[in-house]
């Protein structure tokens, strides 16, 4: 289950890196790749499947992370953009 301090302390603006291993932080993904899951997103959502959810699955990122288990897209779409989105294909991890 999600850890609530997590979440009040990322909307704190607090590192991230205090609470996560590496599995879960060097993630990384273009700007193209994330336009591309936000299209095909509508069938993630007929599966049922929530905005977070579904980019874990795609992006391999473990079911541990809170991103899995956030109900709002916004919230989703700010973690995605401050953790996983790199400007450059030269940047990725």
């Amino acid at each position: 289950m999600i850890n609530l301090q997590i979440v009040q302390d990322y909307h704190d603006n607090k590192i991230l890196a205090e609470y996560f291993s590496d599995d879960f932080l060097y993630h990384t993904i273009t700007e193209e790749q994330y336009t591309e899951f936000k299209h095909y997103y509508v069938i993630d959502v007929l599966k049922g499947k929530r905005y977070g959810q579904a980019f874990c699955d795609r992006f391999g990122i473990p079911n541990g992370s809170p991103l899995y288990y956030f109900q709002s897209q916004e919230i989703c779409d700010r973690w995605i953009r401050d953790n996983y989105l790199v400007k450059n294909e030269k940047e990725i991890h």
